[in-house]
């Protein structure tokens, strides 16, 4: 194999080939063979249930049952088999096994036969580990003695029975023959047996301490052979078990042995982190698809293979491997392609529509950079530099559309996309030279997914072109948006337009790393040459995040070339073994360890479509304020705030206990710009379990500064970190306005910014509103039944406003006669109106009927009027803005005012 030679185990040869070494010695499990379990007490699942369909044992025991029952006789076994020092062997197991547990009397015959049962599911578990047996064939090749050392309760003829077709093993020492184990004196007892020095011997095994570390304290030459590192089954251990994938079924196809064996073929200063990862958690992902998309292909009688760069570069690579394994007749090409340039290539007269779905996106972009991704430049912009740093949005697209085609601006980016088209034509019919695009045959198109966009600006160019070719998608994951129309047939592997549903949207929602480690070492492609020769992006990623890509690279490399030498190229098309990658996808992005999350902390995201990013993907910044996340905040995280939310979530320490909340009240958000109001937001509070409270209020590109008004039950405000969605710390001021009410006001907002993250501590109680709703006749009635805080106190409150607010035009006011009931049990609140507006409270000017007490239930109420005088303003036919406020003990009621009362 190509990888043994430039390999981990290529050091293994070296040492083999030593002429002082006489006997080469091999730990089994793990290192000789693999299982096709994930974890070796699966097999008594298994058992359990061939035992079941054979008659042996009832079906009224249940899988989990024999294996508690199995587990507990072997370690019965190894406590009262003092004289064998625990080193049992399977008979010793079975003796201590109760069978009246399973509803069968202690025959013999009943447990031989589950013996030999379990013999039988053992050897069906177990296969040979191809890179190690090609060093047992070395060994023999050059006259060595070749042992296996195992600690195991099986028969050394049944070890050297599964594997030794070959006859090459020359003896097998398993730790039930003699009484102890590789960890205590087994390897002392072989050196006399065999009769050697311990330097004659070497030793390969993947258990640090019993191959390693006692092995070589009596002077044998012991190497580890890793199995995974302690990161790697941390990641697996994390894993659904196959059981819970599908009912059932216990094993997993040799998928996570062979995972963690293709640490080994790393060279030793190649093992790290990055490469690690992309062996044995990646590697099985993108090594599973390209061999299902050559299986595809071959179905689907494609012709050619075009891999879409940027992805592209390293999906090709992968299938170049596979290729020297399994030959292949289908023509594979590199497409140098982007979103921007299929878009600009489909687009033929940029009307409204083709503006609308080009900017479509994950981020709102500013008009400077939708016109930039057209290659125009500075001159070009004429008329249109007044607007240039807009954000474009669904307010306000028609507008700038508008004055992109009044000034002339259409009209240049219809030019370039003509320039694009034809670029890309050419380009095309260079890589397909000796394909007839105008004949009806199939192209499959290779990429990561997910929408299809550029799949269907590509059906949009076929047509403005004549081709009558057919582009297939192919892609490892899919949303539901690949089955527009335009798009054509489709395929995803491990997700199918966003099917299965359950799991989908939280994978597609941070697969982020997923994208960026399958990158490429050139920049995007921005256009074309006349002939058809790309024009690439000069900007890319940091030089340390290119290294690190490169070595996760190279694990997946060495993966996929360990799975098809283990002859697994044709389980990628088995549901079972599809459905196990989607498993370790989803655990990797959704959930991932703390280890994989700080590993890409320092990665920035790779945009290739209308704007240079240069974002973490890991808002550094939002960090500092996990301690103030509820459930809603994080749920509700954009694009735009983080790429890789779950990610985030791990590094910031938010576990989910702390994200739960509850609603704490609501408050006021005016914005505001050179002085002047410009707007006003109704903010929803929310408390988590810390207490704490995260403000974000967003749409704030239009302000210089807001301010927040809090109801009268917040007594205090202490925000302790404002930042924006640039990672910019905001300048701010707390204080209580003349009504009493606390006020935050942000100043001094970047241009630039669209979102304010405000982490602050409120204490007070929780603020209440309702609004008022239209009864019989024309009074206008709202009742709040029993409001409890934390049962200290009630109120019953009842309005009743006159059918009609008098205008006084000659004063510029609006008299208002309001009419309560109120609770006399638990005092008397304090009544006023809020301009929500203007922030202003009005107190009655004077009371209009005196209190009168009444029955109400169980309270005795008292009925009051008061008469209130607002200013005008140019609104006099909405009060919304006005509401009627109840304060009492720190809790704060309020109804709104509709405008029908005038």
């Amino acid at each position: 194999m190509k990888f043994e030679k430039q390999s981990y185990l290529s050091e293994i040869h070296a040492i083999v080939k030593n002429e002082a070494i006489s006997i080469v010695s091999f730990d089994f499990f793990d290192t000789l063979v693999g299982r096709t379990h994930k974890d070796p007490k699966e097999v008594f699942l298994t058992l359990s249930q061939s035992l079941r369909t054979k008659g042996i044992i009832q079906q009224n025991v249940s899988n989990d049952e024999f294996l508690k029952y199995r587990v507990e006789a072997e370690s019965e076994a190894r406590k009262r088999e003092v004289n064998k020092n625990g080193e049992v062997n399977i008979y010793d197991i079975y003796k201590y096994f109760d069978l009246e547990l399973l509803g069968l009397p202690n025959n013999p015959n009943i447990t031989n036969s589950i013996i030999n049962e379990e013999l039988i599911q053992e050897k069906k578990t177990i296969f040979k580990y191809e890179p190690a047996w090609n060093i047992v064939k070395l060994a023999k090749s050059l006259g060595k003695r070749v042992i296996v050392v195992s600690d195991i309760y099986l028969p050394k003829d049944f070890l050297k029975a599964i594997i030794d077709d070959e006859d090459l093993i020359d003896e097998v020492y398993v730790s039930c023959n003699y009484g102890c184990g590789k960890y205590s004196s087994l390897f002392s007892k072989i050196l006399e047996i065999e009769q050697v020095k311990p330097w004659q011997i070497a030793h390969f095994g993947d258990n640090y301490h019993s191959d390693v570390i006692k092995s070589s304290e009596i002077g044998i030459h012991s190497y580890l052979i890793p199995n995974g590192s302690s990161e790697f089954w941390d990641s697996v251990n994390l894993e659904y078990p196959p059981s819970r994938i599908k009912e059932g079924v216990y094993e997993d196809l040799g998928l996570t042995s062979i995972r963690a064996k293709s640490y080994q073929l790393l060279k030793i200063e190649d093992v790290n982190n990055y490469s690690g990862y992309g062996s044995g958690i990646l590697g099985p992902i993108y090594s599973s698809f390209i061999s299902w998309m050559n299986h595809l292909v071959l179905d689907s009688n494609v012709k050619a293979k075009l891999f879409l760069m940027r992805e592209g570069q390293f999906l090709k690579q992968l299938d170049d491997i596979r290729s020297e394994s399994v030959q292949t007749t289908v023509k594979s090409e590199e497409l140098y392609i982007s979103r921007k340039t299929s878009r600009l290539a489909a687009i033929s007269e940029f009307t409204f529509s083709e503006f609308c779905d080009y900017i479509k996106g994950r981020k709102s972009i500013s008009v400077f950079q939708l016109v930039n991704s057209f290659n125009l430049i500075e001159r070009d912009y004429g008329a249109i530099e007044n607007i240039l740093n807009k954000k474009i949005d669904e307010e306000n697209k028609q507008f700038i559309y508008d004055e992109l085609l009044q000034n002339g601006i259409v009209n240049k980016i219809t030019e370039t996309c003509n320039t694009v088209r034809y670029g890309l034509k050419n380009h095309i019919e260079n890589k397909l030279h000796d394909i007839d695009l105008t004949s009806d045959l199939n192209i499959a198109l290779v990429d990561v997914g997910w929408n299809g966009s550029i799949q269907k600006s590509l059906n949009k160019l076929k047509k403005l072109l004549g081709w009558k070719v057919n582009f297939i998608g192919i892609y490892l994951a899919t949303t539901p948006n690949i089955r527009s129309e335009n798009n054509g047939e489709s395929y995803g592997y491990i997700y199918q337009s966003g099917m299965p549903e359950d799991s989908f949207w939280a994978f597609i929602r941070s697969v982020e790393i997923l994208e960026q480690s399958c990158g490429a070492t050139i920049g995007t492609t921005i256009g074309y040459h006349a002939d058809g020769t790309p024009i690439l992006h000069n900007k890319y990623i940091s030089s340390s995040q290119k290294t690190q890509m490169l070595e996760i690279q190279k694990g997946i490399k060495v993966f996929y070339q360990l799975m098809l030498h283990q002859g697994m190229d044709s389980q990628c098309t088995n549901e079972y073994w599809r459905t196990q990658i989607r498993n370790i996808a989803y655990r990797a992005m959704v959930t991932p360890t703390l280890h994989e999350a700080t590993l890409f902390s320092e990665w920035k995201h790779d945009e290739n479509m209308l704007e240079d990013s240069d974002e973490y993907i890991i808002n550094k910044s939002l960090t500092d304020l996990s301690s103030y996340f509820s459930y809603y905040e994080y749920d509700s995280m954009s694009m735009e705030d983080v790429y890789w939310k779950s990610g985030f979530k791990v590094l910031a320490g938010i576990n989910d206990s702390e994200l739960n909340y509850i609603n704490y009240g609501k408050a006021k958000c005016y914005l505001i710009k050179k002085g002047k109001q410009v707007g006003y937001q109704d903010l929803d509070i929310r408390k988590n379990s810390n207490g704490l409270s995260l403000i974000v209020i967003s749409g704030i590109h239009s302000c210089d500064s807001i301010k927040i008004v809090f109801g009268g039950g917040v007594h205090s405000a202490l925000p302790h970190k404002i930042i924006d969605n640039q990672g910019n710390n905001i300048f701010y001021k707390t204080q209580k306005n003349s009504m009493g009410f606390i006020e935050i006001t942000v100043i001094d907002i970047d241009k630039n910014a669209d979102k304010i993250f405000i982490g602050c501590e409120l204490n007070g109680s929780s603020i209440a509103s309702t609004t008022l709703h239209k009864k019989r006749r024309n009074l206008f009635r709202s009742a709040i039944g029993r409001i409890s805080n934390r049962g200290r106190w009630r109120l019953i409150v009842d309005t009743v406003i006159e059918k009609k607010a008098e205008q006084n035009d000659s004063k510029n006011t609006i008299e208002i006669d309001g009419w309560f009931f109120q609770s006399s049990n638990y005092g008397t609140p304090d009544i006023y109106i809020l301009d929500n507006k203007t922030s202003q409270i009005y107190a009655p000017e004077k009371k209009i009927r005196e209190d009168v007490s009444r029955a109400y239930g169980e309270d005795e109420m008292k009925f009051s009027g008061y008469h209130f005088i607002i200013p005008k303003d140019s609104t006099t036919t909405d009060l919304s803005h006005l509401k009627f406020v109840f304060e009492h003990s720190g809790e704060m009621i309020s109804k709104s005012i509709r405008k029908d009362v005038l």
